[in-house]
């Protein structure tokens, strides 16, 4: 298989969607068909995916995540040169969106219909994203630019351990109720 990072940093200067086809295109607009019953007379039926319309903060984490496991195999294959400027121009677009964008609330990886919330594992995602993006980033000696990515590692992570229902529960809550916890106090 044969991921072309210039691609993937084309669709992120236009905005990353969630879904895209096996050509690389996005997905047409969801629409209903009212004149066709669903599974056992189920209603609406839907076409197309309302999820492309979407804020996923998720997707980061697994796209960083894929080059770092490329770059590793790169590694134990002996290629000379594991981290292409292709690879790291889209890793750095990443981690530049993470940097602005983690904050916000989103729909998540379960594409629920309705207004955006902060959901605990769209920050893990960024936060993976930044991860990885630090262990490639010692394979091209760039420290000038991974102290802040380490500090705010660092904060998303204290917000993550926070979004525990309690301390006997070794789980996360899946979002936040009320105002995110990173946000100050109005």
């Amino acid at each position: 298989m044969r991921i072309d990072t210039d691609q993937l940093a084309a669709h992120l200067n236009r905005g990353l969607s969630p879904l895209y086809t096996l050509y690389g295109e996005t997905l047409p607009p969801e629409a209903s068909i009212d004149q066709l019953p669903g599974y056992a007379g189920s209603r609406p039926v839907r076409v197309g995916n309302a999820a492309n319309m979407q804020v996923q903060l998720d997707v980061f984490g697994p796209v960083v995540q894929l080059i770092f496991d490329l770059v590793h195999k790169r590694v134990a294959s002996g290629r000379a040169n594991p981290l292409t400027d292709s690879d790291w121009n889209l890793v750095s677009e990443m981690v530049f969106a993470v940097e602005s964008r983690w904050v916000e609330p989103d729909h998540g990886i379960w594409e629920m219909r309705g207004n955006p919330r902060h959901h605990v594992y769209s920050k893990v995602m960024c936060r993976a994203a930044l991860d990885r993006a630090i262990a490639m980033a010692d394979l091209l000696h760039v420290a000038d630019r991974v102290d802040g990515w380490k500090r705010q590692r660092e904060e998303i992570w204290n917000i993550i351990a926070r979004a525990r229902p309690g301390v006997r529960k070794r789980a996360l809550s899946r979002n936040t109720s009320g105002p995110p916890p990173w946000m100050p106090p109005t």
